[in-house]
């Protein structure tokens, strides 16, 4: 099959400026192997727009093995691709606004271990947040405190939407008391 031939069937309605080199390329190691292929393509439309497509198909051949075409499918995913976007901008907004917050924010699993912790908390106890991510909240949660601070953080995780705040000391790295007030949510 030539390559003119794939030009003109596929490559013809693909955006050159984002996807045509590189579905020449899947397209290309498919025939040459004689495998499957799924790409996402950005199709330019007649009227300027741009849709997004996934393109999958496979391999056909003769009754002797020998590769004789290509057949697939092109489904529209332009939605999914904005929701998929969206979901990016919010993941990135929400990291910059966690790790920049002017208040120590961490997020913690269900059995206590550090998932994140952003530059204010870190600063507080004096730890970095790879410190962290091999600890417990237990282990940096004053002895004394750890009871109530438990039943505490408990009933905020079966609480559905509920916070808890309470005050609670915290040991810093270098052995020192903080105090801390603390709210936790699920």
């Amino acid at each position: 099959m030539s390559r003119s031939y794939i030009g003109r069937l596929i490559l013809g309605r693909v955006d050159p400026d984002s996807s045509a080199e590189r579905l020449e390329r899947v397209v290309a190691e498919a025939l040459r192997a004689g495998t499957h292929y799924e790409l996402d393509v950005q199709i330019a439309r007649p009227d300027g727009t741009t849709r997004w497509g996934r393109l999958r198909g496979e391999v056909g051949r003769d009754a002797l093995g020998r590769v004789t075409h290509l057949r697939g499918t092109l489904q529209d995913i332009t939605e999914w691709k904005r929701a998929e976007e969206t979901l990016r901008e919010s993941e990135d907004k929400f990291r910059r606004v966690f790790r920049d917050a002017g208040v120590g924010m961490v997020m913690v699993s269900t059995d206590g271990r550090f998932l994140a912790a952003n530059t204010a908390f870190c600063e507080l106890l004096g730890y970095t947040e790879e410190d962290l991510i091999d600890r417990t909240v237990q282990s940096i949660t004053y002895p004394q405190d750890w009871s109530a601070f438990s039943r505490k953080l408990s009933q905020s995780f079966s609480s559905e939407g509920r916070f808890q705040k309470f005050e609670k000391r915290c040991l810093h790295k270098s052995g020192r008391i903080v105090w801390t007030e603390s709210t936790a949510s699920d």
